[in-house]
């Protein structure tokens, strides 16, 4: 066991995060085999779009690992999910940190939703399943509920420093935002993005729709 409840249909339970214990002690080749795991984890959970179609057999094909390897490694198809959805909103975040270093904090938004929806393009398919998860199951959707706030937090905290410098306020912020949004939107409306970039850029515009009051609130109960 590995930290992580177990159920017999693969249902997560609540973990609470990412849970790797007994990774450092094994081997060098143990260690190949298990990212081969969950490489051939994402591309299985990729190719059927789906958390529930995507079985264990699936998973161990695409890895090119025999099928009673995967416990080895593993304790449940939940273990291994939450273990990939953790490394891919990772990888999300790290892409969608602002390329932009000067002092204008409407470039500085630009760039990083630029990345953002680079990103958002290229993980796509990935996050649809996370969605699919989460929508099925509690434990996912607290991991996702989690996994959403880290970006949450950078935004309000950016947010907080530009108020405490007098540089913006709430409305400022929103003009900005929008602003911002209009510009790298552009190319995905005008339907040169793939449809997995416009479904993603719908759903992102609702949620800025109401994102900039929720996060001055924020950063004005962190002052």
């Amino acid at each position: 066991m590995r930290g992580l409840s177990v159920a017999p249909d693969d249902r997560p339970g609540a973990p609470e995060g990412p849970e790797q214990a007994g990774v450092p002690s094994l081997s060098p080749k143990g260690q190949r085999t298990r990212r081969r795991l969950v490489q051939g984890a994402r591309q299985a959970f990729e190719h059927s779009g789906s958390y529930v179609d995507t079985r264990i057999a699936d998973i161990v094909r695409e890895s090119g690992v025999a099928y009673g390897s995967f416990y080895t490694y593993f304790d449940s198809k939940e273990e291994l999910f939450h273990e990939l959805a953790v490394t891919v909103v990772d990888e999300l975040y790290a892409d969608s940190t602002s390329a932009y270093r000067g002092a204008d904090p409407v470039e500085r938004i630009e760039s990083a939703n630029r990345r953002l929806l680079t990103s958002y393009r290229r993980h796509a398919t990935m996050l649809a399943v996370i969605d699919q998860a989460a929508a099925l199951y509690p434990g996912f959707r607290t991991l996702r509920q989690q996994l959403r706030e880290r970006f949450v937090a950078r935004i309000a905290g950016s947010l907080r420093k530009l108020i405490a410098q007098g540089r913006a306020g709430p409305g400022e912020h929103d003009r900005q935002l929008r602003s911002a949004l209009e510009r790298d939107e552009r190319p995905v409306r005008r339907g040169e993005g793939p449809p997995d970039a416009r479904r993603a850029l719908g759903q992102r515009r609702r949620r800025h729709a109401i994102a900039p009051a929720r996060l001055c609130g924020a950063a004005r109960r962190g002052r």
